[in-house]
């Protein structure tokens, strides 16, 4: 049975946000299916033995881990075995984010420049700082005695996200410099 310690929501569609904090202590392996939204989807793994499956491709996650799924993109968690599973949920539309922040559609690139299924995994070693796990955990720890629980979220989600576009974008240019580096070696072998 699923222990909230936190959850915060904002009813939808179109404009919702669902942020929830949750412990199980014994997740039954049958428990979780495939399934999609239409929503945007932030997976924060902090404990339990679980592997992640987006379009069919299997993510083995480890404590620190975030997962990320655009609308449509099918997912579920497998519970490897029955180790408490702790984990933080963000879902959020497009029109939620725009509501307070009209621009932060370019901070969405790691969730839509992508292939369906392909780089949803990120490592706590792959964000550029530690703030990125900040951000998440206040909203659980002090949104309810902020000033405002909404803007406090959001303020957090926003920060959050830039981080996730960070990390995102240094993936990118990680990747870039191997496939160059992997150009230059086939050329100088060539001549």
């Amino acid at each position: 049975m699923n222990e909230t310690i936190y959850s915060y929501h904002v009813p939808g569609p179109p404009d919702g946000l669902w942020y929830d904090y949750k412990l199980d202590p014994s997740p039954a392996k049958d428990k979780f299916s495939t399934h999609t939204h239409d929503m945007f989807e932030i997976n924060y793994f902090i404990s339990g033995r679980a592997r992640f499956s987006v379009e069919g491709n299997i993510y083995h996650l480890q404590p620190d881990d975030v997962l990320i799924m655009r609308p449509a993109e099918t997912h579920m968690p497998i519970m490897d075995e029955p180790e408490p599973y702790e984990r933080m949920t963000i879902h959020m539309s497009l029109a939620y984010l725009k509501k307070f922040c009209p621009e932060c559609e370019r901070l969405l690139a790691p969730f839509v420049d992508r292939k369906l299924g392909t780089l949803n995994q990120y490592h706590n070693h792959q964000f550029v700082s530690q703030h990125w796990k900040s951000c998440l955990q206040a909203m659980a720890a002090q949104a309810k005695s902020s000033f405002d629980e909404r803007t406090y979220i959001n303020v957090n989600l926003l920060a959050f996200l830039a981080e996730l576009n960070l990390a995102f974008m240094f993936r990118d240019l990680e990747q870039d410099k191997l496939e160059s580096n992997e150009l230059s070696v086939r050329i100088i072998r060539y001549i």
